[in-house]
């Protein structure tokens, strides 16, 4: 199964970055910003479980969404 690594997407305060793992699963990391723009940090990451999961991740709007 070939599957397509989505575009890194971008929300306020961080974005969330695709991958493949060599098993060929999609793989997620959300990064975030701090307040002055100056560090990132690593907030979640994972595999994707499955297309409800990737549509909650792209539609991250604020961290609050996230945690």
């Amino acid at each position: 199964m070939n599957i397509r690594t989505p575009e890194v997407y971008y929300f306020s305060g961080g974005f969330v970055k695709f991958f493949k793992y060599k098993s060929h699963d999609l793989g997620y990391t959300i990064y975030k910003y701090n307040e002055d723009g100056s560090q990132l940090s690593t907030i979640e990451g994972g595999k994707v479980k499955d297309e409800a999961h990737l549509k909650q991740l792209l539609a991250i709007q604020d961290l609050g969404s996230v945690m």
